[in-house]
């Protein structure tokens, strides 16, 4: 960060044309790796960019109020894809669990329908409501086929791995790199 106010500090006065910071291309890893927190700045940069994307609540196509999930005060927006009580039930660490990988928003109704299923047992009443939207409604939720076919094995590091890819790329082309 020093070397980023100097920068700045240096465009201020007249020194420089333009700000000249390094800058580095994030890589899938982050999106695994960090965890779901509202202190975190990348959860909140992955809330902004699932909002960007539109997203519906995968089980009733439903579009989520992403103002009213953005206040950060409404935690009941955001869903494990994978439950952490089901994860926790095969011996996945809280920790792990809560990989930002694993968050989508969603509402607090479908959220309690959900509860601790696995993904291939819920997963079906999804492909069922939404019937020819379902690509659609997992691409609002920056959800791969990849990642959905994993899910459907209940196979949360390939899940995982897949949708990290996928916000990784969106993030990738946002910021030009």
């Amino acid at each position: 960060m020093a070397r980023d106010q100097e920068a700045v500090a240096r465009f201020a006065a007249g020194e420089a044309a333009e700000i000249d910071v390094p800058t580095y291309k994030p890589n899938a890893l982050i999106w695994i790796n960090k965890r779901f927190r509202a202190d975190s700045a990348h959860a909140k940069a992955l809330a902004i960019i699932l909002a960007h994307h539109n997203p519906v609540d995968i089980l009733t196509g439903q579009q989520i109020d992403t103002a009213k999930s953005l206040a950060w005060t409404n935690s009941k927006e955001y869903h494990h894809f994978f439950p952490r009580d089901y994860l926790k039930s095969i011996g996945v660490s809280n920790s792990a669990a809560n990989s930002l990988a694993n968050i989508i928003m969603l509402t607090a109704a479908s959220n309690n329908q959900i509860s601790n299923r696995p993904p291939s047992d819920y997963l079906k009443d999804v492909e069922t409501a939404a019937g020819g939207n379902l690509q659609h409604w997992l691409a609002s939720n920056l959800i791969s086929e990849v990642a959905f076919r994993a899910a459907r094995e209940n196979d949360y590091l390939s899940f995982l791995n897949a949708r990290a890819e996928t916000i990784n790329r969106v993030v990738s082309q946002l910021g030009g790199w």
